[in-house]
């Protein structure tokens, strides 16, 4: 009954003699489960390590926004490496400012179903200056032009690497 048979090479017919395997050990790496807010702070951690200037709080907006301005003009006339990446650098610095300083995150713990299992935990995004984010959305939408000349840029940028790669 615990007889093991032998299989045949298909080409020769000859036996081959059952060999079994030794048991191999898989390991597997548990899952590293992160919560919204480690996520939230690396992503803000890699931007200042890209060297992003950073907008204070209380910083004149309007002064910024004709940054912005000035930069998607200069993108337009010479749509060159230098004015690409001056114009991301400043979208990117007043996205980063509005996300800040436009959201709050609050926790709260759901009901304790059974005394077994944790209570769940929800995470709540709210919008707190709605006057900023509208101030954003129409920044992004009269930009939209600029933003469609940096979109294919980048995209060129990639087929490039694809090429060398």
């Amino acid at each position: 009954m615990g007889r093991s048979v032998d299989r045949i090479d298909p080409l020769t017919g000859a036996p081959i003699p059952f060999h079994r395997n030794e048991k191999r050990r898989v390991e597997k790496k548990g899952e590293i489960k992160k919560d919204f807010r480690s996520f939230v702070q690396s992503a803000d951690e890699a931007e200042v390590a890209l060297d992003l200037p950073d907008i204070p709080d209380g910083a004149d907006l309007e002064g910024i926004l004709d940054e912005i301005h000035e930069a998607g003009e200069r993108l337009s006339e010479d749509p060159g490496m230098k004015n690409v990446l001056a114009y991301k650098r400043i979208v990117k610095a007043f996205l980063r400012y509005v996300v800040k300083n436009t959201r709050q995150i609050e926790h709260q713990e759901g009901a304790r179903l059974s005394i077994f299992k944790a209570p769940k935990r929800y995470t709540l995004i709210s919008v707190v200056d709605k006057k900023l984010e509208q101030l954003a959305a129409g920044i992004l939408q009269n930009q939209s032009d600029k933003l469609e000349i940096l979109k294919k840029v980048e995209e060129i940028q990639g087929l490039l690497v694809d090429l060398t790669g």
